[in-house]
């Protein structure tokens, strides 16, 4: 009797076009061949076949990169080096963790409130300087 392995999940299963690859693998391939063999002739006479065909394996390595690489098989070669990417130059490399303490805002702004130089209505400080209360009390006790 014949036995036939099933994947547990089924998301895993990809379709196969042409010669077991998958429509992702054949248009990769074929970007790289429509990349790779004008590259390969156009420079065949110039650098030998060595050398041309040097050339066009760096330049097609990309495209093979992309057709068969996947991060735990899930995440694509694309969205991988996005994540890179955004992971190492987009965001700063120390994340600081800072609060806004809004009970210390608000005993601020009550404080300055008692004293004279907050503003309810406009919410905007008053000046320090033009008689304040706590100066004239200051004033007032240090006088002999």
């Amino acid at each position: 009797m014949a036995y036939v392995s099933v994947p547990k999940d089924m998301t895993e299963v990809k379709t196969r076009l042409i010669m077991n690859l998958t429509k992702r693998q054949v248009v990769c391939f074929g970007a790289a061949a429509a990349i790779g063999m004008p590259l390969f002739l156009s420079f065949r006479g110039m650098l030998g076949n060595t050398g041309a065909m040097t050339l066009m394996i760096a330049a097609v390595i990309p495209a093979f990169f992309f057709a068969i690489y996947n991060k735990d098989g899930v995440i694509p070669a694309e969205k991988f080096l996005l994540l890179i990417l955004r992971q190492t130059i987009f965001y700063p490399k120390i994340r600081v963790y800072r609060t806004k303490n809004m009970y210390a805002f608000i005993e601020k702004n009550a404080e300055k409130e008692q004293e004279g130089h907050f503003d309810q209505a406009t919410g905007k400080t008053k000046n320090a300087n033009k008689g304040s209360p706590k100066a004239k009390q200051i004033s007032a006790t240090r006088r002999p």
